[in-house]
């Protein structure tokens, strides 16, 4: 990556603010593909959504085009128009999209359901959604739990439904909160060398009910969180089958302000799972269905829980249960991951414009 890209991988991935349209895009079946639109954003109030293939960005075809030069003629200049062609289904769609300044928040909703708004469940019910994975996500989890613990929660819904990854590092270090020991990810070298990542018990949580959200846009450090949590019990996952991102690129800085990224590895999740290409199929299956779609868009980064989203409706199900027969794992716990000289990340599904 020249000065300028590698600059908008910073931006994308540590301060989580660039200049753009606002849309998480991946490289899926050779296609470049919305993976989920940033909430708030220029691009998601044009009403582009998770799985709308790009086709034509201005007059350029993006067929064989790399994500970064995709990213490149997608970002530029607040106030500046864009055009992309989308392909939705058998529908093609022009979508002019006037360039914004888009701050990626990581934490988009978070809030309590009570016994009295939905009587089946116990107790009150903690709910976090999480869109993305960068360097101030953890800081944003921590407040969100903070305030549902003062609130009394007795289980919590994290909720990683199109949430198309970002640093690695961070997902390990939340997944990390929510387990007390053994292995989180393993990366594996192209020399077959394994390298895992283990959880530390220092800071761990209260052990209570996880339920984890996942459908087809969960992809990458999305997979990785709710593979860990999974393979260790102490979540159950409910939803659709992920993304299946299962390669590793390490991000060298070099001189003039360059970067090299280049794919060193796959991983393969706690349980040693290899996911590329396959995903990560729930314990509980349930789809979202199409005529609610809209609404689950219009609902996203709202002020409150979405109650008639049926997929929540059914983890809040589970959770019921869960609360009712203490039937979880072996407890949530929070360690902080030793720091390495090189990040961690998504090349191919990430904040892209």
């Amino acid at each position: 990556m020249d000065r300028r890209a590698f600059a908008r991988t910073r931006e994308d991935t540590v301060e989580g603010e660039f200049g753009g349209i606002g849309i998480m895009v991946g490289i899926r079946d050779e296609r470049l593909t919305i993976i989920a639109p940033i909430v708030g954003t220029p691009g998601f109030q044009a009403g582009l959504r998770g799985g709308d293939l790009i086709t034509k960005v201005d007059d350029h075809p993006t067929e064989h085009m790399s994500l970064d030069e995709a990213v490149s003629l997608m970002r530029g200049a607040v106030d500046t128009p864009v055009v992309l062609t989308i392909l939705r289904g058998e529908e093609e769609l022009v979508v002019p999209v006037v360039r914004g300044l888009v701050q990626v928040q990581s934490v988009e909703t978070s809030g309590v359901v009570t016994p009295e708004q939905v009587p089946s469940l116990p107790g009150p019910v903690g709910y976090i959604q999480l869109s993305n994975f960068n360097e101030k996500t953890m800081g944003q989890v921590n407040e969100a739990l903070g305030k549902l613990q003062q609130a009394g929660m007795q289980g919590l819904v994290f909720d990683l439904r199109n949430n198309g990854g970002g640093l690695l590092n961070t997902a390990l270090e939340l997944a990390d909160r929510f387990i007390e020991d053994g292995p989180l990810l393993h990366v594996v070298g192209s020399d077959d060398r394994r390298t895992t990542y283990v959880a530390r018990q220092e800071g761990t949580l209260p052990r209570m009910p996880l339920v984890v959200l996942i459908n087809e846009f969960s992809a990458s450090a999305s997979e990785i969180l709710a593979g860990a949590l999974r393979d260790h019990n102490a979540a159950v996952l409910v939803g659709t089958t992920t993304f299946g991102k299962g390669s590793v690129q390490t991000v060298v800085p070099l001189r003039g302000g360059a970067g090299l990224a280049v794919t060193t590895a796959h991983y393969e999740t706690a349980g040693g799972h290899f996911i590329h290409g396959t995903g990560i199929e729930p314990d509980v299956y349930v789809e979202m269905p199409e005529e609610d779609m809209d609404l689950f868009y219009d609902q996203l980064g709202g002020d409150e829980v979405n109650l008639e989203d049926v997929q929540l409706q059914k983890a809040l199900e589970v959770i019921g249960e869960l609360m009712r027969s203490s039937a979880v794992g072996e407890g949530p716990n929070v360690v902080p991951l030793r720091e390495g000289d090189a990040a961690l990340f998504d090349v191919e599904t990430r904040p892209a414009a």
